[in-house]
């Protein structure tokens, strides 16, 4: 991918759920992202569903917080749900080519372009996509504040 810049995490909440992120960031490396649909499916597994999705967010978010919202099944029929964004410089967006657009612009406009993509996987047991959904969101909603100081 171009950069050394990638953190992964996992978290558990006290039901014992699971949210593992990947941040990658890089600087002057648009060829450092790309939609994480195409690692998972080359790796197997089907896309169900896709959308954009807006999640509550923080205040200094303006209260909303658009992301990619993705359903997979792997080849043993087990779901998870993929929510991810990109950002390029201090804005953040779920669509790929708006931030490949910015990095571009930014890079022109001022010689340097620094960006990111975020993608966080959740389990879905018992297909209960509601509960993937709200697990996801109240991570956010804690996880933005900070991403939003450190992207």
């Amino acid at each position: 991918m171009g950069t050394r810049d990638v953190t992964g995490s996992v978290y558990e909440d006290p039901g014992k759920n699971l949210i593992k992120i990947i941040v990658v960031k890089a600087v002057n490396n648009r060829s450092a992202f790309h939609p994480p649909e195409y690692c998972l499916t080359g790796a197997g597994s089907e896309i169900v569903e896709k959308r954009t999705k807006i999640v509550p967010s923080a205040p200094e978010m303006n209260g909303i917080f658009t992301v990619n919202e993705m359903v997979f099944k792997t080849s043993n029929k087990n779901s998870f749900l993929v929510w991810n964004w990109y950002s390029a410089g201090n804005s953040m967006t779920p669509n790929f080519y708006g931030q490949q657009w910015k990095l571009v612009t930014e890079r022109i406009r001022t010689g340097s372009a620094r960006g990111a993509v975020v993608n966080m996987y959740t389990d879905i047991p018992n297909d209960d996509l509601a509960a993937a959904d709200s697990l996801n969101a109240d991570f956010v909603k804690s996880l933005l504040p900070f991403l939003n100081s450190n992207l």
